[in-house]
């Protein structure tokens, strides 16, 4: 499915500071992770955009702010083969090279899918581990075990720096899964190279609407009751 498309004005930032364009090539989410406001936000239909309206779009963009520097908005930018093949075909072909970064799912994050991110560009790739602990892992609607995903992301911090993020606080955590999580980022330091790897963990703060938050709303804290 596509998105209707509407000329975006970029002059109202020139001379403001930014110095990254921000560009989306699809919207939307078809996984259900239970945890995730943007199947709220952008629904579970992947409307994807024309090559034609990204290229203007972004050379646009970049003559306006003056800058080479693209963020990918895409909920998951390797979702769709062909259109992620087609999307990086047209950065290369850009007369200006970018440096772009984008999101990705992990188990997405395959060789020549890495190979191809680098080669058109791209200089991060942010990815959601969300857990270590299996169980935890199947709460939060993903289909992969933790353990198994570690070669994709050593695969993809050869080719691509990569930031990896993680979460704490879900009500169905124990400790010991915490723990878990915590073995996983000391693995993946001893893995990975410093420069090549980030790692983030958020506190779960659920957004109304997320499966989470109409699963446990009657026993979560709120922050004005702390």
């Amino acid at each position: 499915a596509c998105y209707p498309e509407i000329e975006t004005q970029w002059n109202w930032c020139r001379y403001k500071g930014y110095g990254i364009l921000p560009i989306e090539t699809a919207r939307g989410c078809p996984y259900r992770c239970t945890h995730c406001s943007m199947r709220v936000i952008h629904g579970s239909t992947v409307r994807f955009r024309g090559a034609s309206a990204i290229e203007q779009d972004i050379v646009k963009g970049l003559s306006e702010i003056q800058t080479n520097k693209v963020s990918i908005l895409d909920d998951t930018f390797t979702f769709n083969t062909e259109h992620f093949n087609q999307v990086t075909k047209l950065f290369n072909n850009l007369e200006t090279q970018i440096d772009y970064t984008c999101f990705s799912r992990p188990e997405s994050l395959k060789l020549d899918i890495c190979k191809t991110l680098a080669e058109s560009g791209c200089s991060r790739v942010f990815t959601g581990i969300e857990a270590a602990d299996n169980e935890c892992l199947k709460y939060l609607g993903r289909s992969y075990e933790a353990n198994k995903i570690v070669p994709y992301l050593t695969n993809a911090s050869r080719h691509n720096k990569i930031t990896v993020s993680f979460m704490w606080g879900y009500p169905f955590e124990s400790l010991r899964a915490f723990q878990k999580t915590l073995d996983l980022i000391r693995l993946l330091r001893d893995e990975i190279p410093t420069e090549n790897l980030g790692i983030r963990i958020f506190q779960l703060k659920p957004v109304v609407g997320t499966i989470i938050f109409e699963q446990f709303k009657s026993s979560l804290i709120r922050p004005e009751s702390v």
